[in-house]
């Protein structure tokens, strides 16, 4: 519906959010750069949605981006409570979890008559990757630090996904954005970043 780099920069500014969580719910205290970054941030953001800033973009397709980076955050600072205030370790918290995921994820393409083995052979073996690599290591290791960490400084890992996966886009796709959308992705990336090097200087 809209490009992988818009896409993946608002589903990847969670920061924002859990900046706010983590201020609101588990009192923990906010520098005054990190509120002049969230603002910065979300008024970027919002930009995406004006068609005389940022192109005309499928609204749905950004409503989606948008909603996915706000539910991340709900499930990150869930995860902080558990592993953090409760004490539950990481095995403990993301088996249930993630066999929680593939439950409702197997129910919904039931639900929608999806062919689960209609793919073809590199389908199969791109989603065995997909669940080791990124599933199993990076958002496995994300969860181990909840424990540890701040929910704020640890989304940020997810810094480096608009990076590559626009770069697999243009490459794979050929799929080009302006100068205009690439300038606000820029500016959010720099505020996600000013907001973690801020908590990690304190």
């Amino acid at each position: 519906m809209i490009p992988v780099v818009i896409s993946t920069v608002l589903v990847v500014s969670y920061p924002f959010y859990n900046l706010i969580i983590d201020y609101f719910v588990f009192k923990e205290k906010v520098s005054s750069i990190q509120v002049v970054g969230l603002i910065i941030g979300f008024v970027s953001l919002l930009a995406f949605y004006h068609p005389n800033i940022a192109g005309n973009l499928n609204r749905i397709g950004l409503i989606y981006a948008g909603l996915a980076g706000f539910f991340i955050s709900i499930y990150f600072s869930i995860g902080r409570y558990l592993r953090h205030y409760i004490g539950i370790n990481t095995p403990s918290y993301v088996v249930p979890t993630y066999l929680s995921a593939a439950f409702f994820a197997l129910i919904y393409n039931l639900i929608r008559n999806i062919d689960l083995l209609k793919y073809p052979i590199k389908s199969y073996i791109a989603f065995i990757l997909l669940a080791v690599i990124p599933m199993m290591g990076g958002h496995t290791l994300m969860n181990y630090l909840l424990g540890k960490l701040k929910t704020s400084t640890i989304t940020s890992i997810a810094l480096a996904e608009p990076v590559g996966a626009g770069l697999l886009a243009y490459l794979l796709f050929g799929q080009v954005i302006s100068i205009n959308q690439a300038f606000l992705a820029i500016i959010v990336m720099m505020c996600i970043f000013g907001i973690v090097f801020a908590e990690n200087k304190r």
